[in-house]
């Protein structure tokens, strides 16, 4: 526990900081109607009238606060892994989101009976979004 300690003390703030807003902001152009949003409301049969009607604070200050765990972690592992260069940074943060987070995805999503255009669309976010924070925190480490 001690060691982890250290490599949490030694952790570039600011980058953790950066990476956990780049890749919030992934998400937030990730869903808008422009991009995927219209068909991972589909999937999920959400209209856009109850949509529009939801009180967003909760779920966005809990991604963000569930961001910022995952950069610190992320920021943690990339010291231990001494990435250094923006494509290692990329690679681990889209494997650690093929490996981990999507394979979960699509496990639990097939029994909550989801489609396959809402796994390609939440899953590949997050792929995008651990890339570019695993880019941020290998330089500035």
């Amino acid at each position: 526990m001690e060691v982890l300690l250290d490599y949490i003390q030694e952790l570039n703030w600011l980058a953790v900081v950066v990476a956990t807003f780049v890749a919030f902001a992934v998400g937030a152009i990730w869903y808008t109607p422009a991009l995927f949003g219209k068909a991972w409301m589909k999937s999920i049969n959400l209209k856009e009238s109850d949509a529009k009607k939801a009180n967003m604070a909760s779920p966005i200050v809990l991604a963000l606060v569930g961001t910022f765990i995952t950069a610190m972690a992320m920021g943690v592992l990339v010291q231990v892994l001494a990435l250094t260069t923006a494509l290692q940074g990329a690679g681990f943060g889209a494997l650690v989101a093929l490996a981990f987070l999507a394979t979960n995805k699509v496990m639990q999503a097939q029994f909550e009976l989801r489609t396959l255009t809402y796994n390609a669309i939440t899953s590949g976010a997050d792929v995008v979004a651990l890339g570019l924070m695993g880019a941020i925190l290998a330089v500035w480490s």
